[in-house]
């Protein structure tokens, strides 16, 4: 079983928004990699089975890696859905 988790930071239907790319992106990787539970943003594909999923938060980056203590980045794979 694939699942692919996607976001944007802007909804579809406005301009500028990376939601159809993400889709894009969430089906050919669903074609392309192993059964799993991935995270597809900004242009990227994380296996959440092998990476923990962070966010800069003076950039706005999602970055694969465990938060360091006094770091800007949060650990997004246990933020509530």
């Amino acid at each position: 079983m694939y699942i692919s988790l996607i976001g944007a930071l802007l909804p579809e239907t406005f301009k500028g928004s990376d939601a159809d790319f993400n889709v894009g992106m969430a089906l050919a990787s669903a074609q392309t990699l192993p059964a799993g539970v991935y995270v597809c943003m900004s242009g990227r594909v994380f296996n959440l089975a092998h990476q923990t999923l962070g966010r800069d938060q003076k950039t706005g980056a999602f970055i694969d890696g465990t938060p360091q203590a006094g770091s800007n980045v949060t650990d997004v794979t246990k933020s509530r859905l």
